[in-house]
């Protein structure tokens, strides 16, 4: 019984590691999208100024 109670938290603990990995990755990719985002906000605002 004990090992099996060593052995939920040490997946616990684990299982945490990954959620806060994945976490940190989303929110670079969400960082990276809004950069992309702002990147072809700026072309079309050129665009528009070369094409007025």
């Amino acid at each position: 019984m004990r090992k099996l109670a060593e052995e939920s938290a040490r997946a616990a603990t684990e299982i945490g590691t990954f959620i806060a990995e994945i976490q940190e990755e989303t929110q670079r990719a969400v960082k990276d999208m809004e950069s992309s985002v702002s990147g072809i906000q700026e072309g079309l605002r050129l665009a528009e100024i070369h094409n007025s």
